[in-house]
């Protein structure tokens, strides 16, 4: 059958869907490239977080049983520290 004008009978409905196709489909690498990043920069400020308190109470009580810091040392950096 002939179509007029090359269109192969799609009409202006085949402009309509493959134009939201395309919107889609850079939609979703649009969402996926900000995910990584997200991701990406998430895990990065998981590593910079400051120890906890209780954290550097243990590597204290582990330094003082080693052997690595005397008891007047110790009681200095505990109280220093808040407990």
């Amino acid at each position: 059958m002939f179509w007029p004008y090359h269109m192969s009978g799609m009409g202006w409905g085949g402009w309509i869907v493959g134009g939201l196709a395309m919107l889609l489909f850079f939609g979703a690498v649009l969402a996926l490239i900000f995910f990584l990043i997200r991701a990406g920069s998430a895990n990065q400020s998981r590593g910079r977080q400051p120890e906890s308190g209780s954290d550097a109470l243990d590597i204290l009580k582990l330094r003082y049983a080693h052997g690595e810091i005397s008891k007047t040392e110790y009681e200095e950096i505990r109280h220093d520290l808040g407990s």
